[in-house]
């Protein structure tokens, strides 16, 4: 049996190669989600690749 993809999946453009020439040039992006007093907290990382520092 065949399932069905509820999602798109998004080509990879990196093609597994993280690394980068210059700063701002890629970026990879983690989204986690914690059920913290009732609520969702939704925390999101975008880490320069370059740098290997946080940007945001």
């Amino acid at each position: 049996m065949i399932r069905k993809r509820k999602y798109n999946i998004v080509p990879n453009l990196l093609n597994l190669d993280f690394t980068a020439a210059m700063h701002n040039q890629e970026r990879s992006v983690t989204i986690s989600d914690f059920w913290i007093r009732e609520r969702w907290l939704q925390v999101t990382v975008i880490l320069d690749l370059f740098s290997h520092r946080s940007t945001a």
